[in-house]
């Protein structure tokens, strides 16, 4: 779990106990307005209350702590760095236990709290419409000793009750319930006395005694709620009797009642009036009617007292539980003050981390710069390398116009040594009648015709020689540019030799061998550059 999902749990469980603080408080001063100490009152209310302040502190110092804790990241490393570690804050598996635990608590007396709220709900209405008038079950029979039984068994009860009631301050309708009670005890026990004097006087109450039971009815139907037309009914039927008997019976003042209410014994074999019988019946089956009916009450107040007395006991596990879930929370306080501990920690090594960073930000604000201008360089490298490239393509254009060139020239030139090789054919054939024509003299002159013979053959092999030179040459015509400017001044000392060549006076040709070596000479040249003159330019 991360911080931010910690926080959100921490507030979903906040938001669940203020509401259910709300809802207990809202019932309380809905059902009490008249309540003058809520607090007492809502023990629970305040457990909840002291709950939400706890979480409340707890969550201030764990914002504060985050606060501290980012105030003391620098915002490079903010932004370096945006997905803080929270998990590290909050790691302690301890910690994550007892939050689990206590949120389940919580979830778990959500169902408990509202169950407890209908519950103690229900007892409120039913104790506001309920008019206890607590009278004991064996009051029917008219016998003293059952109800003295049935009053001890009554107050053992509501002493049994009472030592299992929680120590906490009791509710007010619980108080008020209680002074009923004990006002009821007194009203009945003296409802009792009186009755027991009447069964044993059977006589009628003077005038005082008779003010003083209407006094008791008036008070026990003002606090339960009885019916007062009828005590009033009551009280006129006994005036009119006892104004009626009172000559005769005033003497009977003296034996009712002493300081606690206890009567002396008569003789039970007086003589008993009519009216007073009939006043006492009138009385006994009222106060039967009366019994009858707060002995079912009694036993409803009862189980009321019982049922809350459940919801009490269910209230002390919530308390006890309420008390863990403290424990629990002091416990995570413990833990967060380790936490924050462990944050300051953590928070110098950021520190430290944060001149690192704060370093090598600066060495890499360094190297951007390097970056960017080692870029401008190579974009700079990059346009002249597209300025070269565009000389080069166009360097290849005019090479390729020149090639084309060179190519239609050396063409030409092939054409021209075609044209030269088969004059040179012809020349030869014409030379070779020459030699026929001339075999006398070359008879006669067999040494020198060896020897030109031989000169022959060597110019013969300078042909091919040639030949292969200037094939080899054509191949290599780009490479050739000097030797073709060599060549060209080869030729220029070659057309120094004059045209014409010598003759005697008869006309003959002088030296004749010489100018056939001399047109070798030339041929020779001629076969190797073209433009040059030809044999046919020379008087052979």
């Amino acid at each position: 779990m991360d911080g931010p999902t910690f926080q959100l749990e921490l507030h979903q469980l906040k938001q669940q106990i203020a509401e259910l603080a709300n809802k207990r408080r809202v019932p309380a001063s809905a059902t009490r307005p008249d309540t003058s100490s809520p607090t007492s009152y809502d023990a629970f209310s305040q457990q909840l209350g002291d709950l939400k302040t706890n979480l409340e502190d707890l969550d201030g110092r764990l914002h504060a702590a985050r606060a501290e804790s980012q105030a003391n990241i620098p915002w490079s490393q903010c932004t370096a760095n945006p997905q803080v570690d929270y998990q590290g804050v909050l790691s302690d598996p301890v910690l994550w236990r007892i939050l689990t635990s206590l949120q389940n608590d919580v979830r778990s007396t959500d169902s408990r709290i509202i169950g407890l709220e209908r519950s103690i709900s229900d007892l409120e209405d039913r104790m506001d419409r309920a008019q206890p008038q607590f009278t004991p079950p064996g009051s029917t029979n008219g016998s003293a000793s059952s109800w003295n039984e049935q009053e001890r068994t009554e107050y053992a009860c509501s002493k049994a009750a009472e030592s299992r009631l929680p120590e906490a301050e009791p509710f007010p309708q619980e108080q008020m319930l209680r002074q009923k009670l004990e006002l009821a005890s007194v009203t009945m026990s003296t409802l009792k006395k009186y009755n027991k004097t009447i069964l044993k006087q059977n006589c009628q109450l003077d005038e005082e005694n008779a003010k003083v039971m209407r006094d008791i009815i008036a008070l026990n139907a003002g606090l339960h709620g009885i019916n007062t037309q009828s005590s009033s009914s009551i009280t006129q039927a006994a005036k009119t009797t006892e104004a009626a008997d009172h000559e005769t019976h005033s003497g009977m003042q003296d034996t009712l009642c002493e300081p606690h209410g206890h009567c002396q014994d008569v003789d039970e074999n007086a003589a008993i009036p009519p009216g007073a019988v009939a006043f006492r019946n009138l009385e006994i089956a009222r106060l039967d009617e009366q019994l009858c009916r707060t002995q079912e009450e009694l036993r409803a107040s009862e189980q009321h007292l019982a049922d809350k007395e459940v919801e009490l006991d269910h209230m002390h596990r919530i308390r006890e539980t309420s008390a863990e879930a403290e424990e629990r929370i002091a416990s995570m306080q413990n833990s967060l003050l380790d936490r924050e501990k462990e944050i300051v920690q953590l928070s110098e090594v950021m520190r430290e981390k944060d001149h690192k960073i704060e370093r090598l930000s600066a060495d890499c604000r360094q190297m951007y710069r390097n970056s960017q201008q080692s870029l401008t360089e190579l974009r700079e490298a990059s346009a002249s390398t597209q300025s070269l490239l565009g000389n080069l393509e166009r360097q290849k254009c005019q090479w390729d116009e020149e090639r084309a060139q060179m190519m239609r020239e050396h063409q030409d030139e092939l054409r021209k040594m075609q044209a030269l090789c088969e004059y040179k054919d012809e020349v030869a054939g014409e030379q070779n009648r020459v030699i026929a024509e001339g075999a006398r003299l070359i008879r006669l002159r067999d040494d020198e015709i060896d020897r030109l013979d031989r000169r022959f053959r060597v110019a013969v092999d300078d042909v091919g020689h040639e030949r292969r030179k200037n094939s080899r040459l054509t191949r290599l015509l780009r490479e050739r540019d000097d030797e073709i400017g060599a060549m060209k001044a080869g030729i220029e000392h070659a057309c120094i030799i004059p045209r014409r060549s010598p003759r005697d006076q008869d006309g003959d040709l002088k030296y004749p061998d010489k100018q056939l070596s001399l047109l070798k000479a030339r041929l020779e040249v001629c076969s190797q550059v073209a433009g040059v003159l030809g044999p046919n330019d020379y008087d052979l």
